[in-house]
């Protein structure tokens, strides 16, 4: 112990000598540090952080799948998931939930909660527990029931300041009477299941649900001995069962089990979350590689001094002590200034993200562990071996050479030569990674939405069924809004739309178009359903390109009509005009839902909400010959669309006092949010790479730095000579050119390699785009030559004769 605290003490006193490679040194595993700390927080709450269930490991969710199913993971309906729950023997036992929206009106302003509604074996299967109460019981989940809700821990301490006699308390719920019994613990909190503020029964009802309405999440616990895989095989077997007893709705319909985590989390995730991985472990190798050859060029430096104290008896152990003793110092000092920089960073990752997974992103005690452990780690990756090196001295020739000499020419020069070169190729193959991810978030803010988002405001509505029981009481309720909202200052126009197109989950349906046979079932003519109001088209500034828009002359007393996209006629009448011809909705039987559809008009295309899927046919038809109670409005301003936001409230109230109004945001807040994860992924994977970038360059540099230090004599006599300062810049710069070239074509080659792996998430570009390529070989080698000429440029001021004399 008296050892080592001698060493720690002359390791301080060493470093207080230099403090500006303390400094350097320290920002730099700082840097490096933190990236990784805060990149471990993701795998912390995806991978390691446990679910809000009971033996997780048990527990899987059965998921849909269908060739042309929207999600690559469908959800369930509810006919499907009680004949899941009588047939599957893999399973203990299943349960269900399904999101949902509720307006809650007994509690001051009307409000919009966002709920869920499950089945009573969802919460013991989960393992749930409550802080006060209970959950809801068997024999409250059956149709005809008496209202309960079970609140979330987070909407009973913001609605009721955690008051636990609020059990038994009744709330009003889009006019329906609801009992409380219960607060869940806040375990459920987290991700998208955190916005669920109240949960209630179900009440599944086999022989009244649709089987086409797949709306479900079926989550079960696997029976004594079942793996995942076995599951899947057997409920892949139960939907061809499915498929064959009800064809007209479960056509095509397969199923697989997936485990609990994976289905939370998604493949996608999984690869970005890999990358990150991989980006940020490639800065942390570039900053101890950038480290390692600071330190070797300093404990080769200090050869002289380490062969005299070798000379006095030190052992070779000793002075390897001494020296890791010394990068330990520095670990420290680059741990704490990493966990500050990831601490920040959390702060700010938190403060511009809107999705709830990122609320996640902490410096939690396993968070802390993890950066206090590459603190300790650290020194033994950049301490070793320049140490190992420093202290395998060959004592009698150090001792009678030159201090000038004493570090000696070539000895370590290949060692750090081969850092450079690593440094700079990882810093090569993430800028690549980061240049493909920002060509294709351009590529994909290119892509035109087919309308005009500047200036409008949104807001949506769901109209309870208790009070708007029919057709004619909704119709009612937008014939009056309409007028009030057209008529406010600074309006331009208003309309109603369901879904609103971009942002909100489509609505598909099949067609049959009028001499038109589908030939397989994959042939079968499909749309996306839009309802939507006169003026919408206006108010969007959506081109309308042949036949009329809908009016108000569209009743439900006139003949049916819709508008179509110009992509749903070039699929359908290709080369004809589609205007005058007919289609009808149908269900996957092949009957009509409704009266045949005379084809009024054809508008430009909308985006999808997916932005790299090509445009969907889609079909707009009449608000008020197919009413909507659930539907956005927007409304077009002349100026500040937030302006709108007083006036657009108080005319609801004027016609509703009791209906909430939620997601009151513009369309271009929308994008923005719908974006915003990509934002903050792909400047998350540019700052890592500009890191590792700037610490390379710097490398490079203190290698350069380092030999012409070295070479100042030869310098001296090359200038003593005749040699002039641009022979000696090419001298100089030609040594680091050699460095770069080799770096950027094993960059480049390690970037392909990263770029095949990514090839999923990219739009508009190819793994192996040459611009992105051609770029980042032009920004390195920029970077690379300026941390060659600095050094080379002091070069040329070497003064001959004072070098000679003091040689």
């Amino acid at each position: 112990m008296g050892n080592l605290l001698q060493d720690v003490r002359f390791g301080v006193r060493t470093l207080l000598k230099r403090p500006g490679f303390a400094l350097i040194v320290g920002l730099i595993l700082a840097l490096a540090i933190g990236a990784n700390t805060i990149i471990f927080s993701f795998v912390n709450v995806l991978v390691l952080r446990p679910l809000p269930i009971r033996d997780e490991t048990r527990v899987a969710f059965i998921q849909g799948i269908h060739p042309q199913s929207e999600e690559e993971r469908a959800r369930i309906s509810e006919p499907d998931y009680l004949d899941f729950r009588d047939r599957a023997a893999s399973f203990q036992a299943l349960a269900a939930y399904r999101p949902t929206t509720h307006t809650l009106t007994n509690l001051g302003d009307p409000q919009r909660i966002f709920a869920a509604k499950a089945t009573a074996s969802f919460f013991p299967l989960w393992g749930l527990e409550t802080v006060h109460g209970r959950v809801f019981q068997a024999a409250e989940d059956v149709p005809g029931a008496a209202g309960v809700a079970v609140l979330s821990h987070g909407f009973w301490t913001r609605q009721f300041d955690a008051d636990p006699s609020v059990i038994g308390r009744v709330i009003t719920l889009d006019g329906r009477s609801f009992s409380v019994v219960g607060i869940l613990t806040p375990a459920i909190e987290i991700g998208g299941l955190g916005q669920i503020e109240m949960w209630t029964p179900m009440a599944t009802e086999r022989l009244a649900a649709d089987r086409n309405d797949r709306a479900l999440r079926v989550t079960g616990r696997l029976a004594p001995g079942v793996t995942v895989e076995q599951a899947s095989a057997e409920v892949a077997a139960i939907a061809k069962q499915l498929e064959r007893e009800h064809p007209e709705t479960n056509a095509n319909w397969g199923a697989m089990a997936l485990g609990a985590r994976d289905s939370l989390v998604g493949s996608e995730a999984w690869l970005i979350l890999s990358l990150l991985v991989v980006v940020v472990g490639g800065v942390l190798v570039v900053g101890c590689a950038n480290v390692a050859n600071l330190m070797l060029a300093r404990a080769t430096g200090r050869s002289r001094e380490l062969a005299i104290r070798a000379a006095l008896g030190a052992s070779r152990l000793r002075m390897v002590r001494q020296l890791i003793t010394e990068g330990a110092l520095l670990a420290i000092l680059g741990g704490a200034g990493g966990l500050g920089l990831a601490w920040a960073g959390m702060r700010v990752i938190r403060a511009v993200a809107f999705e709830p997974v990122f609320e996640l992103i902490v410096l939690d005690p396993t968070v802390l562990l993890f950066g206090l452990g590459l603190a300790l780690i650290t020194p033994l990756i950049f301490s070793l071996i320049p140490a190992l090196r420093a202290s395998r001295t060959n004592l009698n020739d150090t001792l009678k050479e030159t201090v000038g000499r004493a570090s000696g020419g070539a000895r370590g020069g290949r060692s750090r030569n081969l850092l450079v070169v690593s440094q700079l190729a990882l810093s090569c193959a993430l800028l690549i990674v980061a240049g493909l991810i920002l060509r294709t978030i351009r590529e994909i803010t290119k892509i035109p939405w087919g309308f005009e988002s500047a200036g409008v405001l949104t807001f949506t509505v769901d109209l309870p069924q208790a009070k708007y029981a029919g057709d004619q009481q909704v119709r009612a309720f937008y014939d009056q809004l309409l007028p009030r909202l057209r008529g406010l200052a600074g309006v331009r126009g208003a309309a109603v739309v369901s879904p609103l197109p971009l942002f909100a989950r489509e609505r598909t349906v099949q067609l049959a178009i009028d001499g038109h046979q589908a030939e397989t079932p994959r042939d079968q003519p499909w749309a996306v359903v839009v309802q939507a109001s006169e003026g919408y088209l206006d108010t969007l500034r959506l081109p309308l390109l042949r036949g009329r828009d809908i009016s108000v002359q569209d009743s439900p007393e006139t003949s049916q009509v819709a508008l179509i996209s110009r992509e749903l006629a070039r699929r359908y009448w290709p080369g004809a005009d589609p205007i005058g011809k007919r289609l009808a909705l149908q269900n996957r039987a092949g009957e009509l839902t409704g009266a045949w559809l005379e084809v009024i008009g054809m508008t430009s295309d909308l985006r999808s909400p997916d932005l790299t899927d090509p445009p969907k046919p889609t079909v707009f038809l009449p608000l008020a010959q197919s009413p909507r109670r659930d539907a956005s409005i927007v409304v077009k301003g002349l100026d500040d669309p937030t302006a709108l936001v007083a006036g657009v409230r108080a005319e609801v109230r004027r016609i509703d006092p009791d209906l909430a109004i939620f997601e009151v945001k513009t369309l271009e807040r929308y994008f923005d949010e719908d974006n915003n994860s990509s934002r903050i992924l792909s400047g998350m994977f540019t700052g890592f790479a500009v890191i590792a970038l700037l610490m390379a360059a710097a490398g490079l540099y203190a290698v350069i730095s380092y030999s012409v230090s070295q070479r100042t004599q030869e310098i001296g006599i090359r200038m003593a000579l005749g040699a002039g300062a641009a022979q000696i810049r090419t001298l100089i710069m030609g040594q680091g050119f050699k460095l770069i070239a080799v770096s950027i074509a094993l960059g480049l080659l390690a970037g392909f390699a990263l770029a095949r792996l990514m090839t999923s998430l990219l739009y508009g570009i190819a793994p192996t785009d040459p611009t992105t390529y051609a770029t980042v070989a032009l920004i390195l080698m920029t970077v690379a030559l300026a941390g060659s000429y600095l050094p080379a440029r002091r070069a040329t001021r070497v003064d001959p004769v004072r070098t000679l004399r003091a040689e």
